[in-house]
């Protein structure tokens, strides 16, 4: 994705706004791998997404996905697109129901993607759709900064403590009590391990242990 905005080219230190770089016209483009040449170019329009935007791909779907204020909250805005072509296929706004001005990176949450489904906080959508999940919310008011990752069956995220969210049942688990995960991506699910490096070492939250944890499951360790 890349951006014609006068004002994002002479941008001096590079850090620029989402009004900035959205003011021309921002192109997205997918390039062939093995020889680097351009397979589709679109230009999208980006313009309601005022405070930060991801991509995110799976199943031949692309999403753009990013976050503005409306009124007295923090709306998050998602657009699919069909990953062969380029070609806009759905749109979706809603309202997380955060305030605006929270101190613990409300506006820049990243979404995660498991199977067929896109993971919002506090939404989840059908990802070739973009059709809203009716009977699926996140509920809980978890505390803390940092974003949610995934594996294929949980949630992983940051509820003052490293936490799991299991998918089938929505149900939520502490995977302990005396440390903090950092405050971005820092839950990591790979390779049948929960990984938390450490993170926290240099915030002023007070915790027993600052130190990089492994988790494995139960029945692994018992063997």
């Amino acid at each position: 994705m890349a951006s014609h905005s006068p004002r994002a080219a002479e941008d001096s230190d590079g850090q620029v706004n989402m009004i900035k770089l959205t003011k021309g016209d921002v192109t997205m483009a997918a390039l062939d791998v093995k020889t680097g040449k351009p397979v589709w170019k679109q230009t999208p329009d980006l313009r309601t997404f005022t405070q930060i935007v991801y991509l995110c791909y799976a199943n031949e779907t692309l999403v753009a996905f990013g976050a503005r204020n409306h009124e007295r909250s923090i709306w998050h805005n998602l657009i699919g697109f069909d990953a062969r072509s380029g070609t806009e296929t759905w749109r979706q706004t809603n309202d997380t129901g955060w305030g605006r001005g929270g101190g613990h990176g409300e506006q820049v949450k990243h979404p995660v993607i498991v199977g067929k489904t896109l993971y919002a906080e506090r939404h989840a959508y059908d990802l070739a759709t973009g059709k809203l999940l009716e009977d699926w919310t996140f509920d809980y008011e978890r505390s803390g900064c940092g974003t949610v990752t995934a594996s294929a069956s949980c949630l992983f995220y940051r509820d003052r403590h490293p936490t799991m969210f299991e998918l089938a049942g929505q149900r939520q688990t502490k995977l302990s009590r005396v440390n903090r995960p950092g405050c971005w991506v820092n839950i990591i699910p790979a390779a049948g391990l929960v990984v938390v490096p450490e993170g926290s070492s240099g915030c002023s939250c007070g915790f027993p242990m600052q130190t990089s944890i492994a988790f494995a499951p139960a029945s692994d360790v018992a063997r």
